[in-house]
């Protein structure tokens, strides 16, 4: 592989993930390593569902669930 070749992408895929903090820690984790994508999976919460679960992850993702792309 040249150096500066854009073609690794990173995608992570939470299954199943029970909590909203690990949800939103692996979020945050994912905006500062430069992650491509996080795919949610199963019974894993995602942001954009009830205010509860929204403030939960927000408290722990630190605006990360803005700035990186996520989609079920």
């Amino acid at each position: 592989m040249r150096t500066g070749d854009q073609s690794h992408r990173a995608v992570v895929v939470l299954d199943n993930i029970r909590s909203l903090y690990n949800t939103g820690s692996i979020l945050r984790t994912a905006d500062a390593s430069g992650v491509d994508r996080v795919v949610l999976c199963g019974i894993t919460p995602g942001p954009d569902q009830g205010s509860r679960q929204r403030r939960a992850i927000a408290k722990t993702a630190l605006r990360a669930e803005d700035s990186v792309s996520w989609h079920y």
